[in-house]
């Protein structure tokens, strides 16, 4: 598992919160409508935010760096 490209372990994270987010803000601003959390309770959603933001970057630049080892391999027209 190790010997595998960091890019498709890191990808991951990204997409998921990607979907996930709009979940967890309806949630979140439900509870606080309702007085379940306090307003501080959005710092989750900031947190969470950042993550995606950051692992989208992460992603993205291994990616690019993946790229040049799979070209070796394969023919660009095929990616």
């Amino acid at each position: 598992m190790e010997s595998l490209f960091f890019h498709p372990k890191v990808v991951h994270i990204p997409i998921a919160l990607a979907l996930l987010m709009p979940l967890i803000s309806a949630g979140i601003w439900l509870g606080w409508l309702r007085k379940w959390w306090p307003a501080r309770t959005w710092v989750v959603v900031l947190a969470l935010q950042g993550v995606l933001v950051a692992s989208g970057v992460v992603a993205m630049q291994s990616g690019e760096q993946d790229e040049e080892l799979v070209e070796a391999v394969v023919p660009e027209a095929a990616l």
